[in-house]
């Protein structure tokens, strides 16, 4: 498969799960509290695994890539996992010190994403100004 199927592949993949995200997301928002939790619950499991599809879909385009592409998503994936680290403990901190209000962990996996998608960037925009 040449690399730019392979690009294309991923990257329709990964905007197809997080509209699915986005769109079941809105749609367990909607259900009332008439809902049981187990309904709820079984619910949550459609963005949970359209989450999971894409964890699966950067994986398998990694692998697929070569090793400059490689060290670039590394690079990209630390500094989004090092952004998750630092607000998780730093508004636990403040949760339990500071009488901040409770985070919603759902929020850590677009953080993560953001935060990769912008240093992937920046780090595209290095490399490409490096070159010339």
């Amino acid at each position: 498969m040449s690399s730019e199927s392979s690009d294309l592949r991923y990257i329709l993949t990964q905007f197809g799960l997080a509209g699915l995200v986005v769109v079941s997301s809105l749609g367990l928002a909607a259900v009332d509290d008439s809902a049981t939790p187990l309904l709820r619950a079984v619910g949550a499991l459609v963005p949970i695994g359209a989450m999971v599809g894409m964890g699966l879909a950067f994986v398998a385009w990694y692998r697929r890539a070569d090793e400059f592409v490689r060290d670039r998503q590394l690079r990209s994936v630390i500094a989004g996992l090092c952004a998750v680290l630092l607000v998780a403990t730093a508004w636990g901190f403040w949760e339990a010190f500071a009488d901040f209000p409770d985070l919603r962990l759902l929020w850590l996996n677009p953080l993560f994403w953001l935060v990769y998608g912008l240093a992937a960037t920046i780090h595209n925009l290095k490399d490409n100004r490096g070159s010339r």
